[in-house]
């Protein structure tokens, strides 16, 4: 049976004989983020293969018929919709979301002014001077902004975040992106290792040597606010990542359909993992790829022509043809030694007969 990932439900457990329904976690990325950080739950990566029980999702989330006109069939397993996202958990109430919507407020107060953010004197000076009736003002007024926008009005962000912020990203003079970095050194010249960026929307990216990595193969719950982000950038700090294999200098004639030149001056393989869990500078691909190309360089020089490159799919097919190829092969050398065998036994009683014969003419 399948347990729930919830922390503090044990669904699916030996000392609950209840029988609870349990649901997959999706395959797409994006909702299975949205799970992981309903979830919040530490040191855990959230994976297609986890469940988790009916238990934690609103009645709304829950698919119990199939409907067609007036017609309504029963599901003999009920399903999910497809916005469904975790809400009830165990424990407090803060820790569960509430599924009652926020009202309406009577009278909304729009300032055609611009605000500048983390000043409230400001604020208060534009909202005097604008022609609104200050009775329908709330005294309790507050901006809501992003992540973008609170390191955008934050005065000692280098004392929060360690991390270098790099160049900003401009797009007619305006700035649209920060970028946190971090160097190490390649073979030649330091060169950007990690990076996390905040868009205008304060969405967080990680990318390691200029390529994105999702955060739930890093195992990372992107924050919501500045302190978050600096607990993120720790985290990622811990990730031990790939550099590449052997220098390029090795094999200046590569295949582009095996390996890529890295950042840090090495040969990467296209399919190199980027995040290791042992303390090694290369994951298990790359570390091999220096003998697959020292054995295509051995090929070219002998005059033997290289292999042709094959996809996971093609391979297994290959694979599978040359076990029945050499499985017949077996048969057919059973079957020659099968014949050469019994035209020995053939031959021997052939021999006796024609000394069985010889004896009876003798005799008469």
């Amino acid at each position: 049976m399948v347990k729930c990932c919830v922390v503090g439900c044990t669904s699916g457990y030996k000392s609950n004989p209840e029988k609870i329904p349990q649901f997959c976690v999706p395959k797409d990325v994006k909702r299975r983020e949205a799970w992981a950080k309903a979830i919040r739950r530490k040191d855990f990566i959230l994976t297609e293969k986890h469940f988790v029980c009916f238990k934690h999702f609103r009645e709304d989330d829950i698919i119990r018929y199939w409907k067609s006109g007036d017609i309504q069939i029963p599901y003999t397993k009920i399903k999910l919709n497809e916005e469904a996202v975790p809400s009830i958990f165990p424990g407090p109430k803060y820790l569960s979301k509430s599924s009652t919507k926020r009202k309406e407020p009577t009278v909304r107060c729009v300032i055609p002014k611009k605000i500048k953010f983390g000043d409230p004197e400001h604020l208060k000076r534009d909202v005097l001077n604008s022609e609104i009736p200050i009775e329908n003002v709330s005294t309790n007024l507050k901006i809501h902004f992003n992540l973008f926008d609170e390191i955008a009005s934050c005065s000692n962000l280098s004392s929060i975040i360690h991390w270098p912020l790099a160049s900003p990203v401009c797009n007619n003079s305006i700035q649209n992106k920060y970028c946190f970095v971090s160097f190490c050194f390649g073979d030649y010249f330091p060169v950007i290792e990690k990076s996390v960026m905040v868009n205008k929307s304060g969405k967080i990216t990680f990318g390691i040597l200029g390529k994105e990595v999702s955060c739930t193969v890093l195992g990372i719950i992107p924050g919501e606010n500045i302190n978050l982000l600096a607990d993120n950038i720790k985290e990622f700090e811990k990730v031990n990542i790939c550099h590449g294999g052997p220098g390029i200098e090795e094999f200046p004639k590569m295949s582009s359909n095996l390996c890529t030149k890295s950042t840090t001056g090495r040969l990467k393989h296209n399919q190199c993992l980027q995040v290791i869990k042992t303390g090694s500078s290369a994951c298990q691909r790359c570390r091999r790829l220096r003998n697959v190309l020292n054995m295509q360089k051995q090929r070219m020089v002998s005059g033997s022509r290289q292999l042709t490159q094959l996809s996971p799919t093609k391979k297994l097919a290959v694979n599978e043809l040359r076990r029945v190829k050499n499985n017949l092969q077996k048969k057919c050398n059973r079957a020659k030694q099968c014949i050469v065998d019994l035209k020995l036994e053939l031959n021997k009683v052939q021999n006796e007969m024609s000394k069985i014969g010889n004896e009876s003419i003798k005799d008469k």
